[in-house]
């Protein structure tokens, strides 16, 4: 019996070790990958994240993007942002709104927040984003997101070249986050967005309608 758990806890041992240092080596690749400065350009759009249903309020992952997004708007980097994502019509209730009415609280004039109400998900809010900020002419968009998040973001933009938007991309600072983000946060993070690439194995109307069930639609 000792040696059956000595073996058991030997192997979850050597699992989470895999684990953990997987995740670190990817973390720090992906990191790795982002400018540190991006240029001054008209728009960005800030992808939401968490926030709660019942009450509208925001998570801590969603505030970490909006500081974020204040930040670049603040120091002059962008002139406009657009709020992206969030939607839950069955609940009656749209994230994208909610982000809007963070950053007009803080401040930011009516005219330089825009929104939009129809994504649900990484692939629609890309979709979306593109759409909007094409139809106000704009030919440079900076995506604002966590830089696991934009890592997606990015492989998402490469499977449609056809697509003529110069993208840029710019992550909240993890060691710099506000509000603060912990390792298990981080850890969190980084398996959502490996659950997320394994879904896109499904076939496609399957993932669609398990994606559309769990939002809301």
């Amino acid at each position: 019996m000792r040696k059956i758990l000595f073996n058991f806890f030997k192997n979850i041992f050597f699992i989470i070790c895999v684990d953990l240092i997987g995740m670190g080596l990817w973390s720090w690749a992906v990191v790795r990958t982002y400018d540190n400065v991006v240029p001054k350009i008209q728009m960005a759009a800030v992808l939401i994240s968490d926030f709660d249903k019942e009450t509208g309020a925001l998570g801590p992952e969603t505030l970490r993007r909006l500081d974020h997004v204040l930040e670049l708007y603040r120091d002059e980097t962008v002139s406009y942002i657009l709020c992206v994502g969030g939607a839950r019509p069955r609940d009656k209730v749209f994230g994208s709104q909610l982000m809007r009415r963070f950053l007009l609280d803080e401040g930011i004039p009516v005219g330089r927040v825009f929104l939009e109400k129809k994504s649900f998900d990484t692939s629609s809010n890309w979709h979306m984003a593109y759409k909007i900020v094409k139809g106000y002419g704009c030919d440079r968009l900076i995506v604002v997101s966590s830089p696991f998040h934009l890592h997606r973001v990015r492989q998402i933009i490469r499977d449609e070249p056809e697509k003529r938007l110069k993208v840029f991309f710019s992550p909240y600072s993890l060691k710099d986050a506000q509000p603060s983000i912990t390792y298990f946060g981080i850890w969190r993070q980084v398996h959502y967005e490996w659950l997320a690439h394994f879904s896109q194995l499904l076939p496609r109307k399957t993932y669609k309608k398990l994606i559309q069930h769990m939002r809301g639609q």
